[in-house]
């Protein structure tokens, strides 16, 4: 359905059609009775100047020889009028009489008014159904064209509803993926520290081990401290935990220096069972409490999760 609001274009040359044809019957008849009505002007005029013509024949007829009285009957000049020799045949005879002529052209006429008259009053008709026809289409039309600008915006009405719910649901996505991405960094950030603390502590080098900086950062170009965002948890500090580790270590190397054996540093900075049962619960339970939500989150929107909700 195209912007826009109007029908399609087979309907509106149908009606153009339609509306085309209608006005050429109409200027077709027009013209008909135009003709019609100059034709019957035309014998009109020439009725009216016939009675003068006819009255003129009995002159010339006194004026005539009477030689021409002699001559038979039956010889016709062939130069005469049709209206100066209309013929009336009563019972056998044949005479001219101009009255009977005129009388029988005002007959004729009449009827060929009457004719026209009635051919006038059906052509009304008919361009009275054709205008009813025309109007109602008209407003067919005019029905049509607020159905469809109706339609039109209730349609652009729910794509703008469900485009701006997709924005929501992708916006909200978003920030809880960078929620995740902000803890886990955090995260990583304190055990990273407290690896190297510890690591400077047993003199350890630890710059082949670790890189200062997030992955995020080849590509946003920021500091390696990540963004601050409201309501994302971060982890205290493990002070504690670095005691509990520092007096285990010194405990150790007391009990090896009274059993006679020197205390060996692991190599490579390489912590062994001793070492990781030093670490605090705290961060085992951390770690245990971040990993499900960041294998949960961070897999990112599916398919289903992003499904527009249908109206």
């Amino acid at each position: 359905m195209s912007d826009s609001s109007s029908p399609p274009a087979p309907f509106h040359r149908g009606q153009e059609k339609l509306i085309n044809s209608d006005e050429a019957k109409e200027d077709k008849l027009i013209n008909i009775l135009a003709e019609q009505l100059e034709q019957l002007r035309a014998d009109k005029i020439e009725l009216q100047n016939a009675p003068k013509a006819e009255s003129n024949i009995p002159v010339r007829r006194l004026g005539r020889p009477r030689s021409s009285r002699a001559a038979p009957q039956n010889k016709k000049p062939n130069d005469m009028n049709r209206k100066d020799r209309v013929a009336v045949q009563v019972g056998g005879d044949t005479t001219r009489d101009p009255s009977t002529e005129v009388m029988l052209d005002n007959i004729n006429l009449r009827r060929e008014s009457e004719r026209l008259r009635h051919v006038n009053e059906l052509l009304r008709h008919e361009n009275g159904q054709l205008r009813h026809e025309n109007g109602r289409l008209r407003k067919e039309l005019a029905d049509l064209e607020q159905y469809f600008s109706r339609e039109n915006k209730q349609l652009r009405r729910k794509l703008a509803n469900l485009d701006s719910r997709e924005n929501e649901q992708l916006r909200k996505k978003l920030a809880d993926i960078e929620r995740d991405y902000t803890r886990v960094s955090r995260l990583n950030d304190c055990f990273r520290e407290e690896l190297i603390h510890h690591g400077n502590r047993l003199g350890q080098p630890v710059s082949d081990l670790f890189r200062m900086h997030s992955p995020m950062d080849e590509f946003t170009g920021s500091s390696t401290s990540p963004r601050h965002f409201d309501g994302v948890p971060i982890p205290p500090p493990l002070a504690r935990s670095q005691d509990r580790f520092q007096d285990g270590w010194e405990g150790r190397v007391v009990s090896q220096k009274n059993s006679g054996h020197p205390a060996s540093r692991p190599s490579g900075f390489m912590l062994g069972p001793e070492l990781l049962s030093s670490f605090p619960s705290r961060m085992e339970a951390q770690i245990k409490m971040a990993i499900p939500n960041v294998s949960a989150r961070s897999s990112g929107p599916t398919a289903d999760a992003l499904q527009v909700p249908s109206n």
